[in-house]
């Protein structure tokens, strides 16, 4: 059931362990709280999933963490007022969802596709002491995200995926987001996944549980 009552709207997996931790996942440009949710029954047993939806209603349909305006070069670049508002309502989503499902487990997770990716980046970089890892699939990284002065990132695991094929976000942004963090001294886990478009193939699926089990 979607539950309305906090920052933003979701859907949940509920987990019976008193130390459960929790795990967000952050869906795509012009899709919602549906999308990934669709795969939480196969994530690890010690989260509690949260599968938000963005707070930005789209014309055609779907819902954006931030709009993209495209200028009269065919430029796309983010909204960063509306990318800052979103990150530190998510921010504030996980302190109150901690508090209402009463989730006393370590840092929390991120699971973020597309500009969900995006945002899962923003929110760790900018509080490390709530985020301990982030799986971030076929994004990119909006350099106005990384804060100043640095943080101490020393503790975050970072996975990413990114198909060679991707149209949407093009793969050459996923390798930046990677050079980019190992200049803030994260090393992340960088998979690259032959012939794989803009979406979670069962490749990097795998890959991807297998970061939140063992990282």
């Amino acid at each position: 059931m979607l539950q309305t009552d906090l920052t933003f709207d979701y859907l949940y997996r509920e987990n019976a362990s008193p130390n459960a931790s929790l795990l967000l996942l952050l869906h795509g440009y012009g899709s919602d709280e549906r999308d990934l949710f669709h795969f939480a029954a196969r994530l690890p047993a010690p989260y509690f999933v949260a599968s938000l939806r963005a707070p930005h209603r789209l014309p055609f349909g779907g819902y954006a963490w931030y709009a993209l305006r495209v200028d009269s070069a065919g430029k796309t670049s983010p909204d960063n007022a509306q990318a800052l508002e979103s990150q530190r309502d998510l921010s504030r989503f996980v302190d109150a969802v901690r508090v209402k499902h009463r989730l006393s487990g370590e840092r929390a997770a991120v699971i973020g596709f597309s500009q969900g990716a995006a945002m899962g980046y923003s929110l760790a970089l900018s509080h490390p002491d709530r985020i301990g890892k982030i799986a971030a699939m076929s994004g990119c990284l909006n350099p106005n995200d990384v804060p100043s002065p640095p943080k101490d990132w020393r503790d975050l695991k970072v996975f990413i995926s990114h198909g060679t094929a991707d149209a949407v976000v093009p793969f050459h942004l996923g390798l930046k987001a990677c050079a980019c963090l190992q200049g803030l001294g994260i090393e992340p886990e960088f998979k690259s996944y032959e012939h794989m478009g803009h979406h979670i193939g069962a490749a990097s699926f795998a890959d991807m549980l297998r970061f939140l089990k063992t990282a």
